[in-house]
């Protein structure tokens, strides 16, 4: 059974292209405005796809590797070779056009920092021994100054004199 469906109705089919809002309707051999290409639904845009990321130098990431393993595994030479893996990709990079410049610079950043420290207590370490050794031959001495064996035993570690 089907209901009648009067002109007030308004779930019905209003005959004659009549519009309850007051909007015409498009004739339809239209074209509908902000049409996308073929296979897309009218009003959506596609999205543009990214371009591509450029490729990260290799060089760049050794320097940082490198760099990295020398703080804990192999302390001065990890660093050296951070240092110069890295001076290694700052130059190719200039050519290349490849990314990975932070990473380059952190390594270099990081092996400079490392290898100075290291190279401070190296030092550090050799004056240390050399003071506990003067200071062993001064006591064992029989000379009045207990300080007169560290300056000439370090003057002859560092080849003076």
């Amino acid at each position: 059974m089907t209901w009648p469906q009067g002109p007030g109705d308004p779930y019905g089919q209003h005959p004659g292209g009549y519009d309850p809002y007051g909007q015409q309707q498009p004739p339809s051999n239209a074209i509908q405005p902000y049409s996308g290409p073929a296979g897309y639904q009218p009003g959506y845009q596609p999205y543009a796809a990214y371009p591509p990321r450029p490729k990260t130098n290799p060089m760049a990431i050794v320097s940082l590797v490198c760099s990295l393993g020398g703080i804990f595994i192999v302390p001065l030479l990890g660093s050296i070779a951070g240092i110069i893996f890295g001076h290694i990709a700052k130059s190719q990079l200039k050519t290349s056009g490849e990314g990975g410049d932070g990473m380059a610079t952190a390594g270099l950043v990081i092996g400079y920092i490392f290898a100075g420290l290291y190279g401070l207590g190296c030092c550090g370490y050799v004056i240390f021994v050399m003071g506990v050794f003067g200071l062993a031959g001064a006591a064992s001495s029989s000379s009045s100054s207990g300080y007169t064996f560290i300056l000439p035993s370090l003057l002859s570690a560092f080849g003076i004199g």
